[in-house]
C-alpha cells in the first residue's frame, strides 16, 4: 500500500494467509544494502545507516532473501510466454488467479488473487523511441519502468523455477492416443503413436520479426 511506512506494513505482512509456510521470499537486491540514514535526535548520536531489511527485521519480519538471479525484464517476459506458448497443445505452466479484477489498482492485502498482478501485466509496454533515436539505434526491446511493483515480485518467482518442460514427442503421441487406449481401441492406438512419433519434427524460426517458417 502506498505511503505506509514499513513499521506499518509489518502488521500486514502478519496477516497474509499461510505465512507461516513460505520457504523463501525473494526481494530486490538493493533492500539490503546500509544506505538508508537514520535521523539524528537531539542531543544523542546519530545512528548508523541501515537497510531496508534491517528495518524489517526490527519489525519481526525477517522473511526476504535477495534475488541475485536473471533481474532482466527481456529475460523475464521471455521465460512468461515461454510458459504461456503453444495453448492449443497443452495446457498453461503458469497460472494467475484473479477473481476481482478491476481497472484500477486495488491497494490492499488479497490473500487469493492477484489482481494488481494482472493489471500490471495487461500494461506492460517496450519502450519507445523517438524518430531521431530510431535513426541511431534499433527498435528497443526494454520495457517501460513503470507500474511494476507486483510484476518484480512474480519476476523473481518466475525467474528462481526452472524454465518450463519441452514434452518429447513420445510424451505427446502418449497423450493423444489415451483416449483411443482407454476406449480399449488398441490397434488404432498404436498406429497413431507410430504417426506421431514418425511425423517431421515441427519448428518454428523466426524471420525478423512477424514472420516463420517450417523446417
Amino acid at each position: 500500500m502506498p505511503g505506509k511506512e514499513i513499521w506499518e506494513h509489518a502488521p500486514v505482512i502478519y496477516g497474509i494467509a499461510d505465512i507461516c509456510k513460505v520457504e523463501a521470499c525473494y526481494a530486490d537486491p538493493t533492500i539490503f544494502d546500509a544506505n538508508f540514514q537514520q535521523s539524528q535526535q537531539n542531543g544523542r548520536p546519530q545512528e548508523r545507516a541501515k537497510s531496508v531489511n534491517e528495518l524489517y527485521v526490527e519489525n519481526a519480519i525477517g522473511l526476504f532473501s535477495p534475488f541475485t538471479r536473471d533481474r532482466s525484464d527481456i529475460s523475464f517476459a521471455a521465460r512468461l510466454m515461454a510458459h504461456w506458448a503453444n495453448l492449443d497443445e497443452r495446457a498453461p505452466t503458469v497460472k494467475i488467479v484473479c477473481r476481482n479484477y478491476a481497472e484500477k489498482p486495488q491497494p490492499g492485502l488479497h490473500n487469493w488473487d492477484c489482481p494488481n498482478l494482472l493489471w500490471e501485466l495487461m500494461r506492460t509496454r517496450r519502450v519507445k523511441l523517438n524518430a531521431q533515436q530510431l535513426l541511431t539505434r534499433n527498435a528497443a526491446e526494454a520495457i517501460v519502468d513503470k507500474d511494476n511493483h507486483a510484476r518484480d515480485a512474480f519476476k523473481y518467482l518466475l525467474m528462481s523455477r526452472p524454465e518450463p518442460a519441452e514434452k518429447t514427442r513420445h510424451e505427446i503421441a502418449a497423450e493423444a492416443v489415451r483416449p483411443l487406449a482407454e476406449q480399449r481401441d488398441l490397434t488404432s492406438a498404436m498406429i497413431r503413436y507410430l504417426q506421431i512419433t514418425a511425423e517431421p519434427e515441427y519448428r518454428p524460426a523466426t524471420l525478423g520479426r512477424y514472420r516463420s517458417y517450417r523446417r
